[in-house]
């Protein structure tokens, strides 16, 4: 397929909101067909990693739910697909989310521009993309377009991404020991943590 023709097209369900909902009603079908496929997946990344951290009845459940029926349930299909987009986010888009968790049950704003861990281009980018697909919900102060209120983080989101921050972690120390170590990132997770207990 022409590069070109994906992009029109996309640009078109873009900007009409109906065929965007019709477009993710038949990505919703398309994943409901592979639903089993995409936990295999997951799990056999994770089991390599250590596990993920959500009860191991939780996990046959799905599983099995997904196995014995090609009719999954919406919230499991939710589930999985943004389990799918957590194990494939990058360790910059984690930490951002990250963020939005501790904003979140902190009850603070933040400002990208005052928090080095986060890349203040990168992650305005990636969150405004999570808040389009429904991952995060905000508030932006009009005279700061880099302060932020976090009025919801999917609950999902909540409970895996520092699980999938942990694999990505694993997965780059080991393609590159020499550049990333485990002092960078808990010293990461640190300032983050520090951010929003001292703001």
């Amino acid at each position: 397929m022409n590069t070109f023709l994906l992009i029109d097209v996309l640009e078109i369900l873009l900007s009409w909101p109906v065929l965007t909902f019709a477009f993710l009603l038949i990505c919703l079908r398309h994943f409901r067909r592979n639903i089993a496929g995409i936990l295999d997946r997951f799990h056999k990344a994770s089991a390599r990693a250590g596990g993920m951290e959500f009860s191991a009845e939780t996990r046959l459940d799905m599983t099995e739910t997904a196995r014995s029926s090609q009719t999954a349930t919406a919230p499991e299909i939710v589930e999985v697909i943004i389990m799918d987009f957590l194990s494939r986010t990058s360790h910059a888009g984690l930490r951002a989310l990250y963020a939005c968790i501790l904003a979140k049950r902190s009850g603070r704003s933040f400002n990208f521009a005052r928090i080095p861990t986060l890349n203040t281009a990168y992650s305005l980018g990636f969150l405004i993309a999570c808040s389009s697909l429904g991952l995060i919900t905000y508030t932006r102060d009009n005279t700061d377009w880099a302060k932020w209120t976090i009025t919801d983080v999917n609950i999902h989101v909540q409970n895996h991404t520092q699980r999938c921050m942990e694999l990505t972690q694993q997965q780059l120390m080991e393609s590159d020991p020499d550049r990333f170590n485990p002092d960078t990132f808990r010293g990461q997770k640190a300032e983050l943590e520090a951010y929003f207990a001292n703001n």
